[in-house]
């Protein structure tokens, strides 16, 4: 065999080596059982995690259904994300997640929740505290349409118990289209939102940072686990927030697959929709 066909087919084989521990190395990484330094640095970057040396969290303690206690949705979809936040959960204890607690605004905020369930959630978008049917102070585009008087109804299963709950569907304010939960002839939910917000702490005049984490449904709020593991979304909504110089943003995700487990209604696909810069938004 001449000299050149031999450095040719070893090549061969180690590019076919190369995308197989590559493939590998994105199962691992989807599973949470490993993740990439490159994984680890778009997370970083996006969500300010390498600087979080201290951090308060509120995790959905406002919901009205549960009137003393947490969302049991968002207390689930709280530790699977702590486990796929890399930085996070290996310098943080996760049994902070599961005190019922008053956060400390002062610090570094990741919120779990959308406005109906997490109040500091409500209160960084620019909703009404009271009065969640008025229209938000912020100028965020992408907001939620809580006026439930206009919403459907998803079957889902939370904690064991099958539950009728109302459909908030996020709105794009320049636009007006709606991007609401979708449910099967039944009434179950099979697809979902998440809408994830990147700004600055309005609580604090410290240099701090809010990352709020909210799904239509709980669903959609553990759906983040997913994209915290998908290094193609980070690396778009990084290329898309990119195209500015601010690094607040927000990211709009679908939720396009589901599994109906006996005691959670389970995310398996996300989709990268749209990022939006945030600094002509009012921040």
């Amino acid at each position: 065999m001449e000299p050149q066909s031999v450095i040719e087919g070893g090549n061969g084989v180690l590019s076919l080596l190369d995308r197989l521990y590559g493939l590998l190395w994105r199962q691992l990484e989807k599973r949470a059982v490993f993740f990439s330094g490159k994984t680890r640095d778009l997370q970083e970057d996006l969500f300010f995690s390498q600087y979080w040396e201290s951090i308060s969290s509120d995790v959905g303690s406002a919901h009205t259904s549960y009137p003393n206690g947490i969302h049991p949705g968002n207390m689930v979809a709280a530790e699977e994300i702590a486990r796929s936040l890399v930085s996070i959960f290996t310098r943080w204890n996760l049994k902070s997640f599961r005190k019922i607690r008053v956060p400390n605004q002062d610090n570094n905020l990741i919120l779990i929740g959308g406005p109906v369930s997490t109040l500091l959630t409500r209160m960084a978008m620019g909703y009404d505290i009271h009065d969640l049917n008025k229209e938000p102070t912020t100028a965020l585009k992408y907001i939620f349409n809580l006026n439930v008087r206009k919403q459907d109804i998803c079957r889902m299963v939370v904690n064991g118990v099958e539950l009728e709950e109302p459909t908030y569907p996020i709105i794009d304010r320049d636009t007006g289209k709606s991007y609401g939960p979708i449910c099967d002839d039944d009434g179950y939910l099979v697809e979902d939102f998440l809408l994830i917000n990147v700004i600055p702490n309005p609580f604090t005049e410290q240099r701090k940072v809010i990352v709020s984490i909210s799904g239509c449904h709980d669903i959609g709020t553990r759906a983040f686990a997913l994209v915290l593991r998908d290094r193609g979304i980070l690396e778009e909504i990084k290329n898309r927030r990119d195209s500015s110089t601010t690094r607040s943003f927000q990211s709009l995700i679908h939720i396009s697959k589901l599994a109906k487990k006996e005691k959670y209604f389970k995310p398996l696909k996300v989709r990268h929709i749209d990022t939006i810069p945030l600094e002509t938004k009012g921040y």
